[in-house]
């Protein structure tokens, strides 16, 4: 499969110091130049389907499902022409962000701003129900309960199939994987446990993007060089965390 660059949002919002809450001017400047440079949006379905893509795709994401993906994004986005994918904390519909207890409360999307969003043939797709990482403290009927009670309540709001899921924190693991794979199409990361060298449907890497980055690195994020970007973090991760063991910083 040819590489489709796969962003991953979450806020557009003016918060200083949060990296991951964009401006509006910000994220406006970036989607002037993807559509400047004739990038086309396209939904996990089109990645998956099989047939030919446009030129220059690219895929945006958003998690969680802050209000304001849904009013300064998405009206943006359709200024634009563009499309997302919102991966909604089902347990937050219409509340806060109560898993960030070290931020202020902010509200999340509500019921009919989520049908709103999917009117406008934007995608839905689950993030669990509590915004729990899907890691080895979760018995299996936990994580069950955490994928099928948010696709059931998402699919009770949008009277609509929820095919996609994302791992919150980007965790998981083989057991994770699997239990996903019995109830949803495809399943986005970010970056830890994604295979590089081949295409996982249940491991999907996710470019995040910062507010701390500048327009030029965002450039090389939608880039043919993004791949290599990634696996260099990588290795700068390991390399950070090899260190740490031997030297104990």
């Amino acid at each position: 499969m040819r590489f489709v660059p796969i962003l991953m949002f979450h806020r557009v919002a003016d918060i200083p110091g949060d990296r991951n809450a964009m401006p509006p001017k910000m994220f406006e400047a970036r989607m002037e130049y993807l559509a400047s440079h004739n990038f086309h949006t396209i939904g996990f379905d089109d990645l998956l389907g099989g047939a030919p893509l446009p030129e220059r795709p690219v895929l945006l994401t958003f998690d969680d499902g802050c209000r304001d993906v849904f009013t300064e994004a998405m009206p943006c986005m359709l200024r634009h022409g563009m499309t997302a994918t919102v991966f909604m904390v089902s347990g937050a519909v219409g509340k806060t962000n109560a898993w960030e207890t070290d931020k202020a409360p902010s509200p999340m999307m509500s019921a009919e701003e989520l049908q709103n969003w999917h009117r406008h043939g934007f995608t839905v797709g689950a993030h669990t129900v509590d915004h729990k990482p899907l890691n080895p403290l979760l018995s299996d009927a936990e994580i069950e309960r955490e994928l099928t009670e948010s696709r059931r309540a998402l699919e009770e709001i949008l009277n609509a199939p929820v095919d996609f899921f994302a791992y919150p924190y980007g965790i998981f693991d083989a057991r994770a994987k699997r239990l996903t794979a019995k109830h949803f199409r495809a399943a986005a990361a970010i970056t830890d446990n994604v295979p590089l060298a081949h295409f996982d449907r249940y491991a999907i890497l996710r470019i995040a993007v910062s507010s701390k980055e500048s327009l030029n690195e965002f450039k090389l994020k939608v880039s043919s060089f993004a791949p290599l970007l990634v696996a260099g973090k990588r290795i700068e991760a390991d390399v950070r965390m090899l260190r740490k063991r031997i030297f104990g910083r």
